[in-house]
């Protein structure tokens, strides 16, 4: 091969010829970078995944519960009891619970006389029943629930203000229709004595749903470090 040939293609006559790299085409022209790289067979082939190039995950924000059970008070109810506020949970939940505790002994249903008059000038006078004798079950119940609920005051767990005010609630409203029941010869009525007892309801209900301020904050976790207490006193025993 003369000096021509051997600038053209690079190979002198003494030196043999090579042969082409396998995978490339010929091996002519062909870059190392090129020879040497994995062929793409649709897999991921040796290539590596670096979990520290992407950006962590934020966890998602869930606003925390303010009642039992997992139940969230919406803000709108808060911000209609926020007039209650300087007032506090603690003394709204005692005085629900103590107009509980007086309402069960006042006046809640009247009996008026609506028989015939049969000519007689004779003035019959109404008669009463305080909620004690008008349905002295449910009346306990009422007592043991106001009770409950100035415990729960005392030890700031407000949230469970909502399931006393609300299993009292349901009492009271069945007992409030049932006093519009007469017997025969008398017509039946409410009596005043459902006011006092449906305020405290109210003031206890609004103890329950209210928000905390820096004078009573709430202690999460007030009844069940009583519970716990009992228990543990009750074992040593």
């Amino acid at each position: 091969m003369n000096g021509r040939d051997e600038f053209q293609t690079g190979v002198s006559a003494d030196e043999p010829a090579r042969e082409p790299d396998e995978g490339s085409l010929g091996g002519v022209g062909t870059p190392a970078a090129v020879r040497t790289a994995p062929s793409d067979t649709g897999t991921m082939g040796t290539a590596t995944f670096d979990a520290s190039s992407t950006p962590p995950s934020t966890p998602l924000k869930t606003r925390p519960t303010n009642a039992p059970f997992g139940i969230q008070i919406p803000d709108s109810v808060q911000n209609a009891l926020a007039p209650l506020e300087p007032v506090g949970r603690q003394y709204l939940g005692w005085i629900g619970a103590a107009l509980l505790l007086i309402g069960t002994f006042l006046s809640v249903k009247t009996y008026t006389y609506n028989g015939p008059n049969l000519g007689l000038n004779i003035s019959v006078p109404s008669a009463s029943q305080n909620f004690w004798d008008f349905s002295g079950l449910w009346a306990f119940v009422v007592l043991v629930l106001a009770l409950a609920s100035a415990g729960l005051a005392f030890i700031r767990d407000y949230k469970w203000l909502l399931v006393t005010g609300g299993v009292a609630l349901i009492v009271l409203v069945l007992n409030f229709l049932y006093t519009f029941s007469g017997v025969l010869g008398l017509s039946a009525r409410p009596s005043w004595g459902w006011i006092v007892l449906l305020l405290g309801e109210l003031a206890v209900l609004a103890a329950g749903a209210m928000r905390s301020t820096t004078r009573d904050a709430e202690n999460a976790n007030g009844l069940d470090n009583l519970i716990a207490a009992v228990q543990s006193k009750s074992s040593n025993r």
